[in-house]
């Protein structure tokens, strides 16, 4: 997998500003634990999931046991 750039962390951090304050999936329940870009670690490991999944034209199946972190994607 293909480490983020800098500019992938900060886009997916405002982002992540816009989809928490809507109380979207995935992560911001964690904006009240967490501080700074660590708030965004769901967020981020979600975009870059994908973002590898798409690159490799393959389906995935990401199993956590975090409550919080429920998505179906086709």
């Amino acid at each position: 997998m293909i480490a983020p750039s800098q500019e992938d962390i900060y886009r997916w951090c405002e982002e992540g500003q816009k989809r928490y304050k809507n109380e979207i999936p995935p992560g911001f329940k964690d904006a009240k634990n967490k501080d700074g870009v660590r708030m965004y670690s769901d967020l981020i490991l979600w975009q870059e999931t994908l973002r590898y999944a798409k690159k490799e034209s393959t389906n995935l199946i990401f199993i956590t046991d975090d409550a919080g972190f429920k998505k179906k994607c086709g």
